[in-house]
């Protein structure tokens, strides 16, 4: 409602197939996500409303990583496949080395010192001082 559209919650295989958008949101883990969609037999409706009709589909978090083709986080697990791409799992290392890195604060303009605190605090990496 707030930005100009009616939603509903569903998990209503008809219900889906009726939709002009859809918004696939998630929080949790990938393969009980996935296996949750195989269950109620949804998988089917969202493929013929993305692939065949073309509707907009909007992945949030989770969301958007089950649009993709398949997620190494536990295994290998078959995505949607809408997008051609994998999503893998990031050591806290690997994602504080990537806030740190230099060319993310220049292309989003971030101010560098603000953020490199909070950065340290969350993840709290030892020996990654820069």
């Amino acid at each position: 409602k707030r930005i100009g559209y009616e939603s509903e919650i569903t998990f209503d295989k008809n219900k889906i197939l009726n939709a002009s958008k859809i918004i696939l949101p998630g929080v949790g883990s990938f393969d009980p996500a996935m296996q949750k969609i195989q269950d109620l037999g949804i998988r089917e409706a969202l493929d013929q409303k993305a692939i065949e009709e073309k509707i907009p589909v909007l992945g949030i978090c989770l969301g958007m990583q089950l649009l993709g083709s398949h997620s190494v986080e536990n295994g290998k697990t078959a995505g949607l496949g809408l997008l051609p791409n994998k999503v893998e799992r990031f050591s806290s290392k690997e994602v504080f080395e990537r806030i740190q890195d230099r060319s993310i604060y220049e292309e989003n303009r971030l101010p560098k010192k603000r953020f490199r605190g909070v950065c340290r605090r969350v993840f709290e990496v030892p020996g990654s001082e820069k």
